[in-house]
């Protein structure tokens, strides 16, 4: 089954494993063909190609509902995940009349920067909730203490992209509502939608935001599902358009066919395993096959195998934010190797064929790392391409490393 996955996928040259996907997944042949295909089409208004460009977008639109599980959702086009979340926080932020917003300290700079934002122009207090630096989750009960009648807007990751963990949206959404049955619910679901089914109807939220440069497409294009509170108040919009079309301007019909081929791909990958005969029961299956794959090889990159050590076994190695264990995280790892900085490190992997990101205090990642007590990290994320072999080698390479960086400081 791996192999006629992963031949349906571009891998790097450069690399004989990737193992970056968190920084975005590799692309798949099929989206990549139907771009250039869409590509050529003239912009014109007129004629087959605008009937085409047309139905190429509304397309797009059913297969986010599609791919989120979002039955009747309005859809939102934007230029990235950050973008959709600026649009979509500041229409709620624009009409509301509390005295707070809360967020997390776990964030991407989508919700981050966007919540810090927002609430300078709207004159919002700015709640966050901490990060536990030992399991690299925000206790529920950290972020409930901070909601009141006054909260405007809870917005938080559905599962880190630094530390893996997933957070239980329906189970803190239903706390959330009980406390404040008025507060708008921002989701963002950047780097959990590309492994898992969201389910956004059974969510109870009120916006999912997602990217499909995560999802094995491309660049510039992001999408939040809204529900139908959030999408009829007043936006930013064109006169003339209906009260609950978000769109500005005539978006990229070429990155929604691309996007199409994606949500296609997953279809088939659930007819792979599932036998249901409705293509949302595929898909659901399809992410569901997915996040337990890379959960089994979460448990190898940090257990190990029969004589492979885990990295927490390691010698040398610092495992950072999974002092609870592997459970309920996405297929990624953050660690250190003493004696070698994050960046030095990355490179010895890609000199050794295996494509890993460093992650410092930059603009990106400054707000979680801090909250960690981390200055660096070397970053491990898999996908349902990435295969046992290739974490096993790996490990083997990790250990190599880190026994390298031993014998270089007992010599200093």
């Amino acid at each position: 089954m791996l192999e006629s996955i992963r031949e349906r996928f571009y891998f790097p040259k450069e690399v004989a494993t990737f193992l970056d996907s968190a920084s975005g997944s590799l692309k798949l042949k099929a989206a990549i063909e139907t771009l250039a295909e869409s590509s050529r089409w003239p912009n014109s208004s007129f004629g087959a190609d605008a009937i085409l460009s047309s139905e190429v977008v509304s397309r797009g639109a059913d297969d986010v509902r599609r791919f989120l599980g979002g039955a009747t959702a309005v859809v939102i086009p934007a230029l990235s995940a950050t973008h959709a979340v600026y649009r979509t926080l500041n229409a709620v932020l624009g009409q509301a009349s509390g005295s707070n917003l809360v967020t997390t300290n776990l964030e991407h700079p989508a919700v981050g920067d966007s919540t810090y934002t927002l609430a300078k122009v709207y004159g919002k207090e700015r709640r966050v909730a901490g990060v536990d630096p030992t399991t690299g989750r925000v206790p529920p009960e950290s972020v409930l203490r901070l909601v009141d009648r006054g909260t405007d807007a809870l917005a938080f990751v559905h599962g880190s992209n630094i530390t893996g963990a997933i957070i239980d949206v329906e189970a803190l959404v239903s706390e959330a509502r009980r406390l404040n049955p008025n507060i708008f619910i921002i989701v963002d679901g950047v780097q959990y939608a590309s492994h898992h089914w969201v389910g956004f109807d059974d969510l109870g939220i009120d916006a999912y935001v997602f990217s499909p440069y995560k999802i094995f497409s491309v660049k510039g294009l992001g999408f939040t599902a809204l529900s139908d509170r959030l999408a009829q108040l007043p936006h930013w919009s064109l006169r003339g358009y209906e009260t609950t079309d978000w769109t500005l301007g005539n978006p990229d019909d070429s990155a929604y066919a691309a996007w199409s081929s994606v949500v296609a791909y997953l279809d088939w990958l659930g007819s792979q395993v599932s036998s249901s005969n409705a293509s949302p029961e595929r898909i659901a299956a399809a992410m569901a096959a997915s996040g337990h794959h890379t959960s089994s090889l979460l448990d190898l990159l940090v257990h190990g195998s029969f004589g492979v050590q885990g990295l927490k076994a390691i010698e040398g190695v610092r495992l950072h934010a999974m002092a609870d264990g592997t459970q309920n995280r996405l297929g990624i790892a953050l660690f250190e190797v003493d004696g070698i900085g994050a960046e030095a490190a990355a490179e010895v992997y890609l000199r050794q064929g295996i494509a890993v990101s460093s992650r410092t205090r930059d603009a990106y990642t400054k707000d979680v790392l801090e909250g960690l007590g981390v200055q660096e990290g070397i970053r491990v994320s898999t996908c349902h391409y990435t295969t046992p072999d290739e974490i096993e080698q790996f490990l083997r390479v990790t250990a190599s490393i880190a026994a390298k960086a031993r014998r270089e400081t007992r010599r200093s």
